[in-house]
């Protein structure tokens, strides 16, 4: 609700106080909306999945689940992903590349895939770190933009191709 996302804010811009206030205007309305139409939404329906599924372990009858593009998971799919490997002998594949996380504006929480030994317990992870797509000058200036991110996973990005290419 508005007072805990306040609460761990803490001190504010006045800038980021009246956006926080912007919003809360426009999420009561949309609130409001969803409700005079009996109605949800995704992040409410994968929530409601969740809880179905976390009061009855039953109903995670898969043994394996894969998710592909793990970068752009939300918590609430986190969530429901969780709750579908309750009971033993789950196996969770997951495959995604955090320096590709680029919908956050759908929700998507890059921390769901940099803590994931938090959250779904022991793992074991292979870096993919060759690039098909671009030369390895290309690949070195995208390393040093975005390995300045602190919540980035550090890796060594090479390129395959041997042709080092232009300047950037």
């Amino acid at each position: 609700d508005r007072q805990q996302l306040l609460d761990r804010a803490g001190r504010l811009s006045a800038r980021t106080r009246f956006f926080l206030d912007l919003y809360w205007d426009i999420h009561e309305k949309w609130e409001q909306a969803l409700a005079a139409e009996n109605a949800v939404d995704f992040d409410d329906m994968l929530l409601r999945a969740a809880d179905v599924v976390e009061a009855d372990p039953s109903l995670a009858r898969y043994d394996m689940i894969l998710v592909d593009e793990f970068q752009d998971t939300s918590r609430a799919r986190a969530r429901l992903l969780k709750a579908l490997l309750q009971g033993e002998g789950k196996y969770l594949l997951a495959v995604g590349d955090d320096w590709q996380a680029i919908n956050r504006f759908a929700g998507a929480d890059l921390s769901v895939m940099t803590r994931f030994e938090e959250q779904f317990g022991p793992a074991t992870t292979l870096h993919l770190q060759t690039t098909f797509r671009c030369t390895q000058t290309i690949a070195d200036v995208a390393s040093a933009f975005v390995s300045r991110n602190p919540s980035q996973l550090p890796k060594v990005l090479r390129s395959a191709s041997a042709e080092q290419g232009a300047p950037v």
